[in-house]
């Protein structure tokens, strides 16, 4: 750690684990204060409890002391039969609504989006930017309009590639409401690293998957089969953790996806990227609520 550097570090209630965060002079430039009394928000996420990412907000103060941090949590979801959905021309009622704000989704800051959700009662601001006096590059509905995104100006610029990365998370939104704000921070990094493509139907079920991974489970199928193949056609490094995944499914049918990923000590893309490719051998089964398969 250089002199220009300094090493922030806090207790995450939830997973009761000591954080720490290598604060560099860029950093302390983009989210310090600009007054000496005042306090940044600085948006923290690591892996949390049962292998969840969890995000704390930390308010830091000239210092970089952490003077106060929350934990963020999405509201419970509302059953449809419960909702009351505003009809054309009427405002929704800003007091029923939760606002969550996270400041950034990687060190690069390189997204600044609203992204409302009526099904939760739920606003998330992902950015810091002045939402009151500045207007969205691009507004993207999910189909029935119950799930709303705004694009600001960014470091990302707004291209088709990304418009159908997005255009597809407000659908998938709509129709597996996360319970956990931990896996909207990863659909959005998954959606950074790919933003460059089209997403293909494949990387469409990835996300699907990233929003459902707290409600599905798994069958293994495979009985006598010889599963050597797999090494052949994604190397040793794929065939080795695609066999320690059958392995856990046949200990824990019922353990939740990002269990497998804080086992296998992998990214949790890249552990559903090894599900869906056994799933396509019908190697196992990945039962899915809510989920339509292709």
């Amino acid at each position: 750690m250089s002199s220009h550097e300094k090493q922030v570090v806090y207790l995450c209630d939830v997973c009761k684990t000591t954080q720490m965060i290598l604060f560099t002079p860029k950093m302390k430039e983009e989210f310090l204060p600009k007054d000496l009394n005042g306090l940044a928000l600085y948006s923290h996420s690591h892996m949390c409890a049962n292998g969840m990412i969890g995000v704390n907000n930390l308010y830091i103060d000239h210092n970089l002391d952490v003077r106060s941090y929350n934990f963020l949590k999405l509201p419970k979801y509302v059953p449809k039969k419960k909702m009351v959905i505003p009809m054309p021309g009427k405002p929704v009622d800003d007091d029923n609504l939760k606002f969550i704000h996270i400041t950034h989704i990687n060190s690069k800051n390189d997204l600044n989006i609203i992204l409302f959700n009526e099904m939760t009662g739920t606003e998330i601001q992902i950015g810091t930017f002045d939402k009151k006096n500045t207007s969205p590059q691009k507004i993207v509905k999910s189909e029935m309009e119950m799930v709303i995104l705004k694009y600001y100006y960014s470091n990302t610029m707004y291209t088709s590639q990304i418009e159908k990365w997005l255009v597809s998370l407000t659908c998938f939104l709509e129709m597996i409401p996360p319970s956990k704000l931990g896996i909207i921070v990863e659909v959005f990094r998954y959606i950074l690293e790919e933003k460059n493509k089209m997403p293909t139907k494949f990387e469409q079920m990835i996300m699907k998957t990233i929003l459902a991974s707290h409600e599905i489970f798994f069958t293994n199928n495979n009985t006598n089969m010889d599963t050597a193949f797999l090494t052949g056609l994604y190397g040793e490094a794929e065939g080795k953790t695609m066999q320690a995944i059958m392995e856990l499914i046949d200990e824990n049918p019922l353990m939740a996806l990002h269990q497998y990923s804080q086992k296998l000590n992998e990214e949790i893309v890249y552990t559903i990227y090894c599900f869906l490719i056994l799933e396509k051998h019908g190697l196992i089964t990945i039962n899915r609520p809510g989920i339509i398969t292709y």
